[in-house]
This record gives structure tokens, C-alpha cells and sequence, in this order.
């Protein structure tokens, strides 16, 4: 009891039913397939570090994290390569909201204890009481299948890993749009140095709509804390901590800074040279990929439990991304044909698509599932014979 104790009981007794409103609230509102980034979970306090990213589960909704002992590296990989750190091989730390990756993947609605530029509140569905988390819409969510232009002939899209999540994302933008574009904006930023032990960056801001984003990468491990925009701080460099990070600020702002400190005082900070990253998404580049990629919505969008049913009008040179990560377990039929679907940097679905009316319909086996009832079966088998043996023996 000593170890395994809860001092946050009341807490939780308050978090739970307030939770269950809110996700309640947003199934009777859409009924349409869409994830939902929940940047708050029942274990809230603490500078943001958490290992509890089974909301979804607890609450029924589609999230953007989760955790698990046996988790899919496709999944966690690709995560990580888009901002969202891979942690311990068996969890993504989804702390807030990357707009320009969570709109990519089709989530439309974000919790939050603060705003994120780009997102609006929905007033009809109450603030949280115990924790002051709002809803958010994303008005520049995609559908989870939506049609793109071809641009290579490859049966797999790869993008190269430049341990940038910005300029990554803008690739993949770019891909999809067949054009290159840049969601992701470098901002210019001045550097202030203490000795190892505390380092101050100050951002500027350009002209525009901007959701600012920092990413700060370390050699080392070494018990960091970032204090962002003196809106607020988060474990940094350290165990389950994030890598990319939100940097509040408000529309029009010129400039904004992020300090970066050790809390334990046997380490120093130990970051990659001349690595840091101060990024802005442009929200107005940003609306307008979201509104050509728009245009490409799947006629009919059928997602469930284990199976998927898709119908699209389709052209010559086009294919159809579904944000489902790639898993062995899926098969896939191309108007009652099976076929080997292409993917996107060996993580999301793309189907190339025949002129003409397409009918895509998914189903998910467990992988080794008929081996593993075997076995069981075999254990079971083996069980009973011992169990025979012995009484045998004892007679």
C-alpha cells in the first residue's frame, strides 16, 4: 500500500465523470469517423510527465496515443518521425496538439487546458470543472480517406529521416499536394547561454497566423526543464518527456522565448549543437492544403472494429490515402479483388485508384491467430493428459 498508493483519489473521482461528459457530448454531436487528440488525462499534474495515454480506451474515441506492452513499431516510428516522441518502444508521448500532423491524420477534435492558435473552442460542450479542459475544433482536419495525385511510380512513398518533424511534415504535405509547400515555417531565434545550466532562447515571429512549435534535440538524457513563453513548463530531456512543444502565443505576436534549465544539479544540459528548431505552422498555407485535399473526400467512409468500407470516384493518376497505419494483419480488396495496397513512408494506406467507381473494403485478422488457437487448444490437450497421468499414478 505504501508503494501503490493514489494521493490523487479525489481528483480522480472528479476527472472521471467530467471525461465521460465531455466524450459523450462529442459522440452525440458527430457521428463521422475522426480522432480525437486528448492532450489531458486523468493524471494531469506534474509538469505535463505522464505515462497514462489510454483515454481513448477508457473513454471510447479514437485517440493519437496510447500505451502498451506489445505496440506496433510501424505506428510508434512513424509517430516519432512526425514530432511525437517514441518512448521506451511502447508508447507515443502525445502531450498537446502538432495542428499540421494531427490535421493530417484526421483529428478533428482536440482537449486542452489552454488554446492552440488555429483550433476553436466549442461553447456548447462546457469546461471541464476539475481541471479546466476545453473541446477544440480543428477546422483543418482531413477526412480519413481522402484521394491525391500520384507523383512517383513506386510501390512505397519514402520520405528520408532528417531528425527534423518540420521539415518532415512539410515533405509530407508535399507528396500528397504534388507540389512543394511549406506548412512548417523556420523562425529566426537568438540564444542566451548560463554556463551550462540554463539556456534562453528568444523567438522572433513573423508577420501572419501562426501556431509556433519548438524542438530542442538532446545528446543525452539529462533531467531537463523547459519554461515555454512563461505560460508553462514541462519536463524536458528525460524520461516519457516530449520533444516537440506548443509555444503559446497570441495571433499577430512579434516575438515569444523558451527556457530550457536542469533540475537535477549533477547534470548540465547536453544538447546537439546548433539542433534547436523554432518552427510556425502557417495557418494560411495550412487552410489551403486542407481545402485542396478536401476536395478529394471519399464518396462513402464506413470505418468499424476491424473493418473498413470505402467508396470513391476515381481518375486516372489518382490514389486514395486512408489514415490507417500499415499492419500486417489487414487485407485489402480493390472492387472485390485482393491487392497489395501501396503505403505512405511504409506507415499510412495508399490505393491507386481505376477510373471510375472504386470499392475498397479493409478486414483485419489478428497476425498468427490461428497458430496461437492451436497452440492453446494443444496446451489445453496436454493439461488434461497430465492430469489424467496423474490420477493414474495417485490410483
Amino acid at each position: 500500500m505504501e508503494n501503490y498508493h493514489r494521493e490523487d483519489v479525489k481528483y480522480i473521482k472528479e476527472y472521471i465523470p467530467e471525461a465521460e461528459r465531455i466524450y459523450s457530448s462529442l459522440k452525440d454531436m458527430d457521428d463521422e469517423a475522426y480522432r480525437v487528440n486528448n492532450t489531458v488525462n486523468r493524471n494531469v499534474l506534474g509538469r505535463g510527465i505522464r505515462a497514462n495515454y489510454d483515454e481513448a480506451l477508457a473513454f471510447g474515441f479514437w485517440g493519437m496515443g496510447g500505451y502498451t506492452s506489445s505496440p506496433d513499431a510501424v505506428t510508434l516510428d512513424f509517430m516519432d518521425r512526425l514530432g511525437y516522441r517514441k518512448n521506451a518502444g511502447c508508447m507515443s508521448v502525445v502531450n498537446t496538439s502538432n495542428i499540421a500532423v494531427d490535421s493530417l491524420l484526421g483529428v478533428k477534435y482536440v482537449t486542452s487546458v489552454h488554446g492552440i492558435n488555429g483550433l476553436k473552442v466549442i461553447q456548447s460542450i462546457p469546461m471541464s470543472s476539475c481541471n479546466k479542459m476545453r473541446v477544440y475544433s480543428n477546422p483543418y482536419a482531413l477526412p480519413m480517406a481522402f484521394k491525391y495525385n500520384t507523383v512517383v511510380d513506386e510501390s512505397k512513398i519514402m520520405l528520408s529521416d532528417e531528425n527534423n518533424p518540420f521539415e518532415y511534415v512539410n515533405k509530407l504535405y508535399s507528396v500528397l499536394l504534388g507540389k512543394e509547400v511549406e506548412i512548417f515555417i523556420p523562425f529566426e531565434y537568438t540564444v542566451t547561454s548560463n554556463c551550462g545550466e540554463e539556456i534562453k532562447y528568444d523567438i522572433e515571429v513573423p508577420e501572419g497566423r501562426f501556431a509556433v512549435y519548438g524542438n530542442i534535440p538532446w545528446n543525452t538524457e539529462f533531467q531537463g526543464e523547459i519554461n515555454v513563453n512563461d505560460k508553462y513548463k514541462s519536463g524536458y530531456a528525460k524520461w516519457i518527456s516530449p520533444t516537440v512543444f506548443y509555444i503559446p502565443t497570441k495571433i499577430g505576436a512579434t516575438d515569444c522565448h523558451v527556457t530550457l534549465s536542469v533540475t537535477d544539479p549533477n547534470n548540465s544540459i547536453d544538447i546537439k549543437d546548433n539542433a534547436e528548431q523554432f518552427y510556425g505552422v502557417d495557418l494560411e498555407v495550412l487552410k489551403e492544403a486542407a481545402e485542396i485535399l478536401r476536395a478529394g473526400d471519399a464518396d462513402n467512409i464506413q470505418i468499424q472494429n476491424g473493418e473498413v468500407s470505402i467508396d470513391v470516384c476515381g481518375d486516372d493518376g489518382e490514389s486514395l490515402l486512408i489514415s490507417i497505419p500499415y499492419d500486417q494483419g489487414w487485407t485489402v480488396e480493390l472492387n472485390g479483388n485482393e491487392i497489395t495496397p501501396d503505403t505512405i513512408d511504409g506507415a499510412l494506406y495508399s490505393i491507386k485508384l481505376n477510373t471510375g467507381d472504386n470499392h475498397i473494403n479493409m478486414k483485419y485478422h489478428v497476425k498468427y491467430g490461428g497458430i496461437g488457437f492451436a497452440c492453446s487448444i494443444l496446451g489445453l490437450l496436454l493439461c488434461f493428459i497430465s492430469y489424467v497421468v496423474d490420477r493414474r499414478r495417485k490410483a
